[in-house]
């Protein structure tokens, strides 16, 4: 089961609850198609700080890197 959620400064994000679960889960994987020029390797999102964890990959059309979060 996929969980996701758009990033911290979108207007589509509708239900923080949801943000949470995303957080629980064992892998974390970002899109960075539509708003990001490339993954770095730390990012903050909804107050949580997400560190690079593998290589760039292509799915579905979309560009994909695994993170993990560290705080």
């Amino acid at each position: 089961m996929i969980k996701a959620t758009p990033h911290d400064t979108s207007w589509a994000v509708k239900n923080y609850a949801i943000v949470d679960e995303v957080f629980e889960q064992e892998n974390i994987y970002v899109i960075k198609d539509m708003w990001l020029k490339q993954f770095s390797d730390t990012m903050k999102e909804f107050g949580r700080v997400l560190t690079k964890d593998g290589a760039e990959f292509r799915i579905g059309d979309c560009d994909v890197c695994k993170y993990k979060q560290t705080n």
